[in-house]
């Protein structure tokens, strides 16, 4: 936060043969920033603080993917229902890097 206060200038005093009103007033805090700066530079760092989160998240997600998908590769559970399993976490965590990478993984990058 700022510093803020107004201030005022009464010049009728310092000239005492003539009666002359002067008064300046001012804000202090707009002179320094606008009113929505400083709510705009909180925003920007909202969303900045919210995209590297999802960057951070779309990140694990891919290495846990990969691991998932690599353990499927090469050490493929022998029983059936295991195998299933294992695909259906593989197909989740697809399906959790393209809804983080609002489509990217698949091709359907959404707008």
């Amino acid at each position: 936060m700022g510093l803020q206060g107004s201030g005022e200038v009464d010049y009728l005093r310092l000239a005492p043969g003539s009666t002359y009103l002067l008064r300046a007033t001012w804000d202090l805090g707009g002179l320094v920033a606008a009113k929505g700066e400083l709510a705009a530079a909180a925003a920007a760092r909202a969303r900045a603080h919210r995209r590297d989160a999802a960057v951070r998240r779309a990140t694990a997600l891919f290495f846990e993917r990969q691991r998932a998908r690599l353990a499927l590769l090469l050490d493929p559970p022998s029983a059936p229902l295991a195998r299933a399993e294992a695909e259906l976490a593989l197909d989740r965590l697809t399906a959790e890097l393209d809804a983080a990478t609002g489509g990217l993984l698949s091709g359907g990058r959404r707008p």
